[in-house]
């Protein structure tokens, strides 16, 4: 029988750590591009750039797309609903299950 000496243990470990972390990273970048696409989307429509945000908990993904202004004066905040819903429907891979649309209403 074989033994296994301290490096070779450690490389198996540091492997085994390594594998989830890489897929954790592919899954991170996904879906950062996923959110830059729904801002990209949203802002050509509107004309306003929104910031778009992720929350990932255990694979409960939560999308929060804020506007710092009102982004038209002649939309109405369901048309505005709909607008992001259909951005997020077409940028996400994986349907989110909450999404939050925020506007700062205070004046400057």
């Amino acid at each position: 029988m074989k033994r296994l000496n301290l490096s070779n243990l450690l490389i198996s470990l540091l492997l085994l750590f390594a594998l989830p972390s890489c897929t954790m990273v592919k899954m991170i970048q996904q879906l950062l591009e996923q959110t830059e696409a729904i801002g990209t989307t949203v802002e050509k429509k509107l004309g306003v750039s929104p910031l778009v945000s992720y929350n990932n908990n255990n694979g409960v993904i939560e999308i929060t797309v804020y506007f710092e202004q009102l982004p038209n004066s002649k939309i109405t905040v369901l048309e505005l609903q709909n607008l992001v819903r259909e951005s997020v429907a077409k940028s996400m891979e994986q349907k989110p299950q909450k999404l939050y649309i925020t506007i700062n209403t205070t004046q400057n």
